[in-house]
């Protein structure tokens, strides 16, 4: 769990910074933002996860099969993000900012859940 939420942090750094800099610098839509740096992590978040968080390197799935799986989670993450900060912003009237950090919260809940149980189980 301990490593799961260092590599969890080094991710969404990265993604918040990428976030912040889309937005503010480049004046980009938040949605559109959201989507690149959410997938700017993805294979950084794959490669760590598999290889140090659940030291997974030599289980017998092959990485293949475990990235397709893993991609998948992912967009189905990355659609809950985007649903997320719209309700949240558009509808709910949230600072987009505030509104990231909730939905960063439930999707790494549902990454640790998904990359524990089915992944790299």
């Amino acid at each position: 769990m301990w490593r799961f939420l260092l590599v969890g942090c080094v991710n969404t750094g990265v993604d918040f910074l990428l976030f912040l800099l889309l937005i503010r610098a480049a004046g980009m839509n938040y949605l559109l933002a959201q989507t690149i740096s959410y997938c700017f992590g993805v294979l950084n978040s794959f490669i760590m996860n598999k290889l140090w968080t659940f030291d997974n390197a030599g289980q017998s799935m092959s990485t293949q099969s475990e990235f397709v799986q893993f991609f998948g989670l992912n967009i189905l993450s990355l659609g809950i993000s985007l649903l997320g900060l719209k309700t949240l912003n558009d509808f709910l009237g949230v600072n987009i900012y505030l509104a990231k950090i909730a939905v960063t919260g439930v999707t790494w809940s549902v990454r640790y859940i998904g990359y524990r149980y089915w992944i790299f189980a």
